[in-house]
């Protein structure tokens, strides 16, 4: 085996020296030549590799940074068609968040009521009372890829007094804060959500309905503006108060159930100082719906019979205050020209400014013969005696005359203010369980009374707190007020 190796190997050496030597260099060179262009072709390679690999990274950092530019100062922009569909095929989740912020910020409106966000966002948020009477509300918003709005999670891990903004969730969340006035209307909204350089950005729709963009540091602090009231300021919890005046007059007119202008605002701004929160009917009533937690402290404003110094005499002083109040009125005696008495065109420009307006029927305050002996009683609750025909009416006539009258005053009102909730204030506060039964078949809810006393969730008849009359100061009223929240 050694021996044949060793026959091959002189073989190929004198193959080897036998070719010419030109030819050999030749091939040698070929070979040679070829490895050099190789190797000029691979760095050249590696060059234009390495050139397109610094113009991508420099096209990217200029496009990254055109890109936070532009969606750092999307909010509150009209997005054309263009950047709309950039927005939506870019995975920077940057874009995702900013995209979801505009999305939001569409919805918002200054002037929007808790209805109308609740409508669009859902009712799980968290809400802080202020001792001013304002109230925020705390919303995390979630956008899907259609930018339709999903259900908003409740911020199970936070206490209503323990917000920290700087605690957003970067991964997939815009917070929304919403500033309430004492007339229930938003006045501000405040977008939080992260930006590409993870830093915190705050979107401020403000009075004028304009979108203002800023850049905030990352926070570390809960914002004042949610700060709860002070603990010594609340009286008590899931509870109203409810007041009843009926008319305001100067000095020389005053008499049992009419107060001075200046009175009414002393009470008004004793509660105010006192800690209480003036709230709205349409707050009111969604909280004894089971729709909504209701303020501490919280009072609500009623009026009764139509009197027509609650527009030029208690409306200055309710607007004074940024406050709202409800007024029942008897249909029959604005419709015949009582004298003192509110124009439905006087109704129509307060309930534009947020006042409310309900039945305290059309002819029923009123008292009515129950006997031939001519014995006076509520029209609301007693059958009435005929006099032309001798006898006392009938039950099915006594429950037609009632459910005639109040239903006609539900019309009057839709015709003259438009449509609203069914609610009754009773004449004289004289009102049965089967009256009661009566209206709840025909649509109405809740009733209000003229007793004395503090309203939880659960009723339908609620009380009411005279505080319109001219012996009753601000202290008299806080201490009977006190008195029913033992």
């Amino acid at each position: 085996m050694k021996k044949t190796r060793f026959i091959v190997t002189i073989c190929l050496m004198a193959f080897v020296t036998m070719m010419p030597y030109p030819a050999f260099a030749e091939a040698r060179n070929v070979t040679q030549n070829e490895r050099n262009k190789q190797t000029k072709e691979e760095t050249s390679k590696e060059i234009k590799e390495e050139s397109n690999k610094e113009k991508r990274e420099k096209l990217r950092k200029e496009s990254n940074k055109k890109n936070n530019e532009e969606t750092n100062q999307v909010i509150g922009q009209e997005l054309d068609k263009e950047i709309h569909n950039e927005m939506n095929q870019q995975s920077e989740h940057v874009n995702k968040l900013n995209y979801e912020a505009y999305q939001v910020a569409q919805q918002l409106k200054v002037g929007n009521t808790r209805s109308d966000l609740e409508a669009v966002f859902g009712k799980h948020k968290i809400e802080v009372f202020n001792s001013d009477g304002t109230t925020q509300w705390l919303y995390e918003i979630h956008v899907n890829t259609t930018g339709e709005f999903q259900p908003v999670l409740p911020l199970t891990s936070k206490q209503r007094n323990d917000v920290d903004i700087s605690d957003i969730d970067k991964e997939s969340k815009v917070q929304l804060l919403v500033t309430f006035n004492n007339k229930g209307l938003a006045t501000l909204f405040q977008l939080y959500y992260v930006g590409q350089d993870q830093q915190i950005y705050q979107c401020m729709i403000n009075k004028d309905n304009k979108h203002v963009n800023d850049h905030i540091q990352v926070i570390a602090e809960t914002p004042s503006l949610l700060q709860e009231s002070k603990e010594n300021h609340i009286y008590y919890h899931d509870k109203v108060h409810i007041l009843i005046y009926h008319d305001l007059a100067e000095e020389n007119d005053v008499s049992g159930y009419t107060i001075t202008p200046q009175l009414f605002e002393s009470q008004l701004t004793t509660l105010l100082e006192q800690g209480y929160n003036i709230i709205g009917m349409d707050e009111f009533v969604l909280f004894m719906q089971g729709e909504i937690q209701i303020s501490p402290n919280a009072v609500l404003l009623t009026f009764d019979d139509g009197y027509e110094s609650f527009y030029s005499l208690a409306a200055p002083v309710l607007e004074k205050h940024d406050l709202l109040a409800t007024h029942f009125i008897i249909g029959e005696r604005r419709d015949n020209g009582y004298a003192h008495h509110m124009t439905w065109d006087q109704m129509k420009e307060l309930k534009a400014e947020g006042m409310s307006f309900y039945n305290h029927t059309y002819d029923l305050h009123k008292d009515i013969p129950i006997h031939e002996q001519d014995t006076m009683q509520p029209a609301l609750t007693h059958r009435m005696y005929l006099q032309d025909e001798q006898r006392i009416e009938t039950e099915q006539e006594y429950k037609d005359r009632v459910i005639e009258d109040i239903l006609y005053m539900e019309e009057r009102i839709e015709q003259e203010l438009g449509d609203q909730r069914a609610l009754l204030a009773f004449p004289f506060g004289a009102y049965n369980e089967q009256v009661i039964a009566w209206l709840k078949q025909n649509g109405f809810q809740f009733f209000f009374s003229i007793e004395p006393g503090i309203n939880e969730f659960g009723q339908d008849v609620f009380y009411r707190i005279n505080a319109g009359s001219p012996h009753i100061t601000a202290e008299h009223l806080l201490q009977t007020m006190q008195k029913y929240e033992k």
